[in-house]
């Protein structure tokens, strides 16, 4: 998982500000921006999961549509190649 760094200097106008000299109110917003931050590299994390299982799963369908059409086909070739009882 990508690790996080929370933001504790916000440089606006190319002057640093540290985060916990600013008021509550900033505070929050901040902490509040680093934890939804956090939340995004979770979420992300868990996307990239499902994609994967999700292109296993689907090469395993097709693994698995191919092997019955190809039992289909040699049953059916050798139905074929059986002699009838007439």
């Amino acid at each position: 998982m990508q690790k996080v760094v929370d933001i504790k200097v916000l440089t606006i106008d190319e002057k640093p500000y540290a985060v916990d000299s600013l008021s509550e109110e900033i505070q929050g917003l901040v902490e509040m921006y680093n934890d939804w931050q956090r939340q995004e590299v979770v979420v992300r994390d868990e996307l990239t999961r499902y994609i994967a299982a999700k292109e296993t799963l689907s090469q395993q369908i097709i693994n698995k549509v191919r092997a019955e059409l190809s039992a289909e086909g040699e049953s059916s070739a050798d139905a074929e190649d059986s002699p009838s009882a007439d």
